[in-house]
């Protein structure tokens, strides 16, 4: 994970392209609810609720975020009106998943809990969103009125430290040193207002019902809120590339 370094807010207007993308709500999916815990070495495994075959049994990816500060939600590190720019680790499942378990992987790197520059060790806290697989890319850019339904739809955990275990300050710092310079070549991408990229707008299902919901993008409308150039960007803290996995 990665230490805090701050990102740029930008006031220009986006240029992103039309798109359109789709996420599940957790609650829908599987049984553990938000706040979940998990001792760092465990493995961050899922009960799946009955009938969410029909999701896993497809590839999917679940998008993972860092979540810094007294919130639940992941902050911005850029912002092109109306859309906001978040870092996240993709995590890849191409061959859906096995029994009634999805299983993302062990948290053996303490990158799953949160390096400090200054060899401190602090618990990891993520949101996690489930989507079908489809932009896999690690920079997400979100409409401003689409974001909270986006993030609402996740799973809150936390990584906690092993009691009585001793984390080396110095192998802290390493690992934070290394994921400051993964971080450091996101930005450039984040901070890219081009029509190459997609930003994604959503609402839920009327029904009332925690269905695929169908982001549909309009970051080329007219702003809908001038305080966005007041948003306050900060870090998102990730995974390094080599601990992004892809299959169940």
């Amino acid at each position: 994970m990665l230490p805090f370094s701050s990102g740029t807010c930008h006031a220009e207007n986006a240029n992103f392209a039309r798109a359109s993308l789709h996420y599940h709500d957790y609650r829908s999916l599987i049984q553990e609810r938000s706040g979940h815990q998990f001792i760092q070495g465990e493995a961050i495994s899922f009960t799946l609720e009955p009938g969410a075959e029909k999701f896993f049994n497809k590839p999917f990816l679940i998008r993972l975020f860092r979540v810094d500060g007294a919130g639940r939600d992941p902050e911005p590190v850029a912002s092109f009106r109306p859309c906001l720019v978040f870092l996240s680790a993709p995590y890849v499942f191409k061959d859906g998943v096995q029994g009634a378990v999805v299983r993302i992987g062990l948290t053996e790197n303490i990158s799953w809990l949160h390096p400090m520059p200054n060899g401190q060790l602090e618990d990891g806290r993520f949101l996690l969103v489930f989507e079908p697989l489809a932009d896999k890319d690690a920079v997400l850019r979100l409409d401003q009125q689409s974001s909270a339904a986006y993030f609402a739809a996740g799973i809150y955990i936390e990584v906690t430290r092993q009691p009585g275990k001793r984390y080396p300050s110095e192998e802290t710092m390493r690992i934070a040193q290394q994921n400051d310079a993964y971080l450091q070549t996101l930005f450039p991408k984040a901070n890219k207002n081009s029509r190459e990229f997609h930003c994604y707008r959503g609402t839920f299902a009327s029904n009332g019902q925690f269905n695929e919901t169908q982001l549909l993008t309009s970051c080329d409308a007219p702003p809908s809120d001038d305080n966005l150039n007041d948003v306050t960007t900060g870090a998102t803290r990730l995974f390094q590339a080599s601990d992004v996995s892809t299959g169940s």
